[in-house]
């Protein structure tokens, strides 16, 4: 029988995963919205792809290279075609590049979302879950405003 004067014994299980998102930079989401309002969309990929690089260190899934590659070589085609446009031809083919670099773009970006939600270990109705609306509508700001949600409970 133990003492009902003594402290009880609990052993605290800190989440290792939520820990682990200081790893990202805090930033404010209004820092990145307004760097996307001054930068045009040039700043989107550069958020992504060192965010991605931050979430590949710490999840037990990472994001694809190849999936990275092809964004970022997209993204540099489709602004040096903006240039070169001469012909109908051209523009066709701006359309085609713009397409395939949107349809890249959203698998890049609920990747991301999908692996900050399981290194979460977050579900459906969670504080931390980042819920896919929101993330195609907000993309990177919401996703920032989850991360910064995250690294503010771990402290």
């Amino acid at each position: 029988m133990s003492s009902p004067y003594a402290a009880p014994d609990a052993s605290l299980n800190s989440n290792k995963a939520i820990e682990n998102i200081s790893a990202f930079p805090r930033f404010s989401a209004w820092g990145v919205f307004f760097f996307m309002m001054f930068f045009g969309f040039i700043y989107y990929p550069v958020w992504f792809h060192k965010r991605t690089k931050v979430l590949n260190s710490i999840t037990q899934r990472p994001i694809s290279g190849v999936l990275t590659g092809i964004a970022l070589v997209g993204y540099v085609a489709m602004i040096l075609s903006l240039f070169f446009i001469s012909s109908l031809a051209s523009l066709a083919l701006l359309g085609f590049i713009s397409l395939t670099m949107t349809v890249v773009y959203i698998i890049w970006l609920y990747a991301f979302r999908n692996r900050l939600n399981e290194l979460t270990g977050s579900k459906r109705g969670d504080k931390y879950f980042a819920g896919g609306i929101k993330t195609f509508f907000f993309t990177n700001i919401y996703l920032q405003y989850k991360i910064n949600q995250i690294i503010d409970s771990a402290r």
